[in-house]
């Protein structure tokens, strides 16, 4: 299988997955990136089997697989990179003539994805609330330490999301009080659902 991609494609499909890998997972297969290919459409999903995110490119090849991509550097010079998957063989060729190749490729068990997939189809979700992400991100990282838990509480659809810091198994301190709002994103809401089941996964 041989597939093109832009290089800013490429980035995305790091940026997006990178969120949910883990390069020193005891899983080899969770170290990398789940892609899978068909009819016209390149799909990529990573979890650390706690998390999980992934991601859809439209691409010109009408070869259809799956495989595992490992995380390489991207050449700064480069415009586009093609990618191809043999039996035990992976090769990245960039249009600057920096390639990679992994012999031996492993054939590596990724975990089900199914029902990761599955739970973005449910439609019993009570109610949407829509922020901005970098708030949200912003609120995390103040509360955030390591081995807490961040507990989030949600209202209306027009009222704040709450973020309280938890530690379990111990009581909190003095030093444990923290606490953080992020306000919600005004939106029609029935339009964005009906932009949301537009999209194309496979």
């Amino acid at each position: 299988m041989k597939i093109v991609l832009t290089v800013n494609e490429l980035k995305k499909i790091y940026k997006v997955c990178g969120s949910c890998l883990n390069p020193k997972h005891e899983k080899e297969a969770l170290q990398r990136i789940y892609v899978e290919v068909k009819d016209g459409i390149l799909q990529a999903g990573a979890t650390d089997s706690y998390s999980f995110a992934e991601t859809t490119i439209p691409i010109s090849s009408q070869d259809s697989g799956a495989f595992l991509l490992p995380v390489v550097q991207v050449p700064k010079a480069a415009d586009t990179v093609t990618i191809s998957v043999g039996t035990d063989i992976l090769t990245f060729i960039f249009s600057n003539g920096v390639s990679y190749i992994e012999c031996n490729y492993p054939v590596l068990e990724y975990p089900s994805i199914v029902e990761m997939r599955r739970n973005f189809s449910r439609t019993s979700h009570s109610y949407a609330i829509a922020v901005n992400p970098k708030l949200l991100l912003r609120a995390l990282k103040g509360l955030c330490e390591k081995n807490e838990a961040v507990i989030l509480r949600f209202g209306k659809v027009t009222e704040p999301i709450y973020l309280d810091m938890f530690i379990p198994g111990r009581k909190l301190s003095i030093c444990d009080h923290k606490r953080a709002l992020v306000l919600p994103v005004r939106l029609n809401y029935d339009e964005a659902m009906k932009g949301l089941q537009d999209r194309k996964f496979l």
